[in-house]
């Protein structure tokens, strides 16, 4: 027997998406159109008509909650498709700074009980006006809950911490099921994975610290997906000084995550491939992919990518008798190949186990202007600083700590916490400031690598 509650699901998400999609558009339009134009009053009617049928059909009152990892009618889940999650991350952006976290219809609404509401806006964020006072906007059957309140009426709060790891995980777990569906003769469909892409483009801001350190895990450096998602938050945390539109960013992620996808064909187990001939059937996979007849140009375009990164940035560096490539190197692709070249010397292959962090930049940093190029490693450089977070460091005084924050002070002086002392004993130690007076006497000698001295750096990353 049917359970009930999977009708109620079957039914009420499509009219769920629509109510997103049809706030959105309000939202969108009230910043575009006066509050007399039409335009606008068909989108307040499209909003009155969708919660109106929540209220008849589902629910009493049909509620959107905005949090930064999701959007929620009714406290159900919007499954978000990319598109989705553009309107979501858009009204939550207009949410946020507002101090409000949801706007339900608590009766029967018409379009003008939601042109009332956009009028209100207008009012606050115009001239004269204090935004802060629209969280206090009093309607007849509409209700504004402020942020402060979420908490007190047991409402959702989600950390960045909570949404860095959640993203990180998901895009590894969808890059997996991508790469089984191809396995199992499917067409490679880069939407699957543009959604997860989208929210650690989102989280680079606030949570790039901890996306790095997420990539920098022992843990993380098993399978080709990790190898994948590593260099996606390498590139996309390296391009955040260039102040690219998001869009752009969101491209520049997607590229990395499917640049080196033939490798996971070159043998039956997932784990990274290095020798030549390996290489060499694994281009030949994503060539075939590529000319497979289901890609659009820009698909083509990203996955002809796992050719680039193994191109010399410099054609008067290359060796006698290479083939020529037949075009420049785009832009994004040299920042993929710096991040490729870094995400797999910290990896351990069959062949060689892994380089510290600090020395997978110095032989990156050798090869400045030629093999990489030089914007892109300085790029990388700065970004990860000369002890990248996550390493586990050895100080001048004979204690052991792991990297923090590695790029707020001078080169090579990060801010660091104390897991070691010098006796041997691990502890959950000071935080210390290099760069500041506490750290004045203190100097870095090296990376070392962490669990040889029974270091759990994740502990204290992830803590």
């Amino acid at each position: 027997m049917a359970d009930p509650a999977d009708d109620h699901d079957v039914e009420a998400m499509p009219l769920y998406r629509e109510y997103l999609r049809a706030m959105y558009v309000m939202f969108k339009s009230t910043f575009v159109y006066e509050t007399n134009n039409d335009t606008l009053r068909i989108s307040c009617e499209r909003v009155a008509t969708v919660a109106n049928k929540i209220r008849t059909h589902l629910d009493d009152v049909a509620s959107l909650e905005l949090i930064a990892e999701g959007a929620y009618v009714n406290r159900a889940l919007i499954k978000l498709d990319a598109s989705l999650f553009d309107q979501s991350d858009y009204l939550y952006a207009i949410f946020a700074p507002l101090g409000i976290t949801a706007i339900a219809a608590i009766d029967e609404t018409s379009a003008s009980d939601w042109v009332e509401l956009v009028s209100s806006l207008k009012r606050c964020v115009g001239p004269g006006g204090d935004f802060r006072d629209f969280a206090n906007t009093a309607l007849e059957n509409i209700r504004i809950s402020a942020a402060e309140g979420a908490a007190a009426r047991g409402g959702m709060a989600v950390t960045a911490r909570f949404r860095a790891l959640r993203a990180y995980a998901t895009t590894v777990i969808t890059i997996n099921e991508v790469i089984d569906a191809l396995r199992g003769g499917r067409q490679l469909r880069p939407m699957w994975i543009k959604r997860p892409l989208q929210e650690m483009v989102s989280l680079t801001d606030e949570a790039s610290e901890l996306l790095l350190a997420l990539a920098h895990l022992k843990r993380h450096k098993l399978s080709i997906a990790h190898h994948l998602t590593n260099t996606a938050v390498f590139a996309m945390c390296a391009a955040r000084p260039l102040g690219m539109p998001r869009r752009v960013v969101a491209q520049l992620a997607m590229e990395a995550a499917l640049h080196d996808i033939g490798r996971a064909f070159a043998v039956e187990s997932q784990q990274l491939v290095h020798s030549a001939a390996e290489r060499t059937f694994a281009l030949e996979t994503v060539r075939r992919l590529v000319t497979a007849g289901h890609f659009n140009d820009r698909m083509m375009a990203r996955a002809v990518c796992c050719y680039e990164v193994r191109r010399w940035a410099s054609r008067r560096a290359e060796p006698p008798g290479d083939t020529p490539y037949p075009f420049s190197l785009a832009g994004r692709t040299k920042l993929v190949a710096v991040a490729h070249a870094y995400s797999l010397l910290t990896t351990p292959l069959r062949e060689r186990s892994s380089l510290l962090p600090d020395e997978a930049l110095r032989v990156i940093v050798a090869d400045s202007g030629r093999r990489y190029d030089e914007v892109a490693v300085k790029l990388l450089v700065n970004t990860l600083g000369v002890y990248p977070v996550g390493s586990t460091i050895a100080l001048s005084d004979g204690r052991l700590a792991v990297v923090l924050d590695a790029t707020s002070g001078a080169a090579g002086r990060p801010r660091v916490k104390v897991v070691r002392e010098v006796d041997g004993t691990v502890v959950d130690g000071a935080l210390v400031d290099l760069a500041g007076p506490d750290g004045a006497r203190l100097r870095v000698q090296q990376c070392v690598d962490g669990e040889a001295f029974d270091v759990n750096a994740p502990a204290f990353l992830l803590s």
